[in-house]
């Protein structure tokens, strides 16, 4: 990448700097990554030397270093999609169309404990968590309320809900959009439908071993998409984030989330499906935590580890290999004490989001270390992609 010439000129460079670092004060700390990654006091042409620029490769071409789409952000920006779900359908209606008005361009749900859980209210083991954590979406009359005036033929929707009931709750919100009149080949969205945070990112109300799990959610894999019976829907979403609130690092994050994959797709294959039939609608959704150098490099990594991956499966349809993924920034990074300063601590792991080049994200208000988002605080959230978006240059 560099001439002999400069090199040489570079190292003189480095060493005369060296003895001036000596003499420096320097704090007495590991310098490492969250990760445990050594952080060198700097960088120049000499720790790249030998590295072939032509493998990090241009946005939109394998092995995808540098984004997923040839134009990125100058061709369309990501998708903002706030996570919120709070007491009755109706009340969760009138904060997406809150968000929607304010411009939010897609929608999340985040459910109770029981839809969660694929349990119903009247289950006399439920009492303690109907409401809990989100929306109740316990009936089909439950998803008309959730959805009333809202344009989800033209707008993704995001369902946050396991392999207990990713079916059911699925089968409701299809069958709502059939009684409006949609067709729902049409239908954009996700669902969750991921194992390991039924297993290790939470715990669930029965433990179901993931073998089992598996079979659940490879089968409504297969009925929306190589059935083609919902094919731009997104059935299965690894939510690598749920890990990494978890505990695990950005490293351990992404080994977790594609170990995941890959159990889904041997599955798949086993069913007799090939590896083009389902893989482009796989969506991610990684943490954006608070190393910020080493997000964006996570992100950039595990595009080219998607790219390994889909090489190891001969896949031939362009698509399988682009890695697209949701972002939801740290929410274990918050704090109750000085909630204000969360805004700060949001908007610097969106930026590492944005320039690490998500596909969607969510920004967390700076009052859920204390309670549900306020009117307010989500407002807030939003404006702070939109403030990434209009006014950084990025």
């Amino acid at each position: 990448m560099f001439k002999d010439e400069t090199l040489k000129k570079v190292e003189k460079m480095k060493e005369e700097w060296n003895e001036s670092y000596k003499k420096s004060k320097v704090r007495n700390i590991n310098f490492v990554t969250d990760s445990g990654i050594p952080v060198k006091p700097i960088y120049t042409p000499l720790d790249i030397k030998d590295h072939d620029y032509a493998k990090i490769g241009f946005p939109g071409q394998p092995p995808f270093t540098r984004g997923v789409y040839p134009s990125m952000y100058r061709g369309r920006f990501w998708t903002m999609r706030l996570f919120s779900g709070h007491g009755t359908p109706e009340e969760t209606n009138e904060r997406w169309k809150y968000l929607y008005k304010e411009g939010e361009t897609g929608f999340s749900a985040a459910v109770d404990g029981l839809t969660f859980n694929g349990l119903y209210p009247d289950d006399p083991r439920a009492d303690p968590e109907v409401g809990t954590t989100g929306v109740p979406l316990y009936c089909i009359d439950s998803m008309f309320a959730l959805t009333k005036d809202l344009p989800i033929d033209k707008i993704s929707v995001a369902l946050v809900v396991e392999p207990f009931s990713a079916a059911p709750v699925c089968a409701m919100y299809f069958n709502m959009a059939r009684m409006k009149g949609l067709d729902i080949k049409t239908l954009m969205g996700t669902t969750q439908n991921d194992i390991l945070t039924m297993t290790i990112g939470y715990v669930p109300f029965k433990n179901v071993s993931p073998p089992h799990l598996i079979k659940l959610a490879c089968d409504f894999i297969e009925w929306c998409t190589p059935q083609k019976n919902v094919p731009r829907w997104h059935p299965i979403n690894f939510t690598t984030y749920n890990y990494r609130e978890g505990g695990i690092d950005a490293v351990q994050e992404l080994g977790f989330g594609f170990a995941n994959a890959i159990a889904h797709i041997e599955e798949l294959i086993a069913r007799g499906w090939k590896i083009d039939d389902f893989v482009n609608r796989f969506a991610f959704h990684l943490a954006a935590h608070k190393d910020f150098f080493e997000e964006i490099a996570k992100y950039r990594a595990a595009r080219r580890i998607w790219n390994k991956l889909m090489e190891r499966y001969e896949a031939k349809n362009p698509k399988s290999y682009q890695f697209r993924f949701h972002i939801q920034t740290a929410g274990s990074s918050l704090t109750a004490q000085q909630p204000m300063v969360n805004i700060i601590r949001t908007t610097v792991q969106g930026l590492a989001a944005v320039l690490g080049g998500c596909q969607s994200m969510h920004t967390n208000s700076f009052d859920e270390a204390v309670c549900l988002p306020s009117k307010e605080a989500v407002l807030l959230a939003l404006r702070t992609q939109q403030t990434i978006q209009e006014e950084s240059r990025v």
